[in-house]
């Protein structure tokens, strides 16, 4: 249904179902959140079957969006069958969340009925603040992992945050963290207000920070995966100065010496060709490492060193 038409017929287009004021957590400054003996003693909660019906009846009604929260919804057992058929439906559905019941198990079957956005709280920066305001001594830790998972199965994640007296010494630490997951265009989002320029005098324009860019996510198809987007922003973060040959490689700076733990330094001339350009310990020299080269396989950022040949033997001086 057209905008225009919802608004003169007095349709809402977007609504909140509140599923639960059930939690997992425990936090200082809830207003919501309830015991089960105290939600039984009001009334009991609704089933799937009544939150489906509502649903259905919002459908007919032209309503599009539709915001599930709580409480914690995850922490309904028939939370899927909820967002299956709510999905169904045909909903733009987006989910609030803490982000600490969201383990590889929930993203399997997220995967297949994908939210457009899931909205994650970060309380705090690190465990021991989610002690101090959540009581939960793994939340932080939970969240993290949480934020990774939906982001490698591809689903939008939008991360919020509540600002009490237990977490604003963690407020910059919370921003800091925002910045190294950020979304940019080539993952579907609108980035505006990137530069700004001191004087309309000036024509030099200067990089804004991000917390005043006004980030607009999936707004456009994307070009990349967020996994994609964020293992090459972690690929870039490293240092790589072309070496005389005008050639250089991804992984320098990432791979280290298995004898003494140094960097391996990216060894080429113009006279090699692709086959012969090798790593080199940063230390060989310096006779503090037994390795002076590194040819062979690379994993998990350290090089595997081929075994030395039969009756020659290398010591340190």
């Amino acid at each position: 249904m057209p905008v225009c038409q919802s608004r003169q017929k007095r349709i809402p287009l977007n609504c909140t179902f509140e599923l639960t004021p059930l939690c997992n957590m425990d936090c200082r400054m809830c207003y919501v959140r309830m015991s089960r003996q105290q939600q039984e003693a009001i009334c009991p909660l609704r089933t799937a079957q009544e939150w489906l019906a509502l649903g259905e009846e919002a459908k007919k009604r032209g309503m599009l969006y539709l915001l599930l929260t709580g409480g914690e919804p995850f922490s309904r057992p028939d939370f899927r069958e909820i967002l299956s058929g709510l999905h169904r439906m045909g909903f733009i559905i987006s989910i609030n969340s803490n982000g600490t019941l969201i383990d590889e198990e929930v993203v399997e079957w997220l995967k297949k009925t994908p939210p457009t956005r899931v909205n994650l709280t970060l309380y705090g920066a690190s465990n021991e603040t989610y002690v101090r305001l959540c009581r939960n001594p793994n939340g932080f830790t939970q969240v993290i992992r949480a934020i990774h998972l939906l982001k490698e199965a591809g689903i939008t994640v939008k991360l919020n945050r509540s600002l009490t007296p237990y977490n604003a010494r963690d407020l910059e630490k919370i921003i800091d963290f925002a910045k190294e997951e950020q979304w940019m265009e080539y993952t579907g989002c609108t980035c505006n207000f990137k530069t700004y320029s001191k004087s309309y005098k000036r024509k030099k324009r200067i990089p804004n920070a991000i917390e005043n860019m006004c980030i607009f996510p999936d707004t456009q198809e994307a070009f990349v995966s967020q996994a994609q987007w964020d293992r090459v922003q972690e690929l870039r973060k490293n240092k790589r100065r072309p070496t005389k040959a005008q050639r250089q490689r991804l992984f320098s700076g990432l791979l280290f010496c298995p004898d003494c733990g140094n960097k391996l330094h990216f060894a080429t001339c113009k006279s090699f060709d692709g086959k012969q350009d090798h790593y080199v310990c940063s230390s060989y020299k310096s006779s503090q490492c037994l390795y002076p080269a590194g040819r062979g396989e690379f994993s998990g950022g350290v090089a595997a060193m081929p075994p030395l040949r039969s009756g020659t033997v290398k010591t340190r001086n």
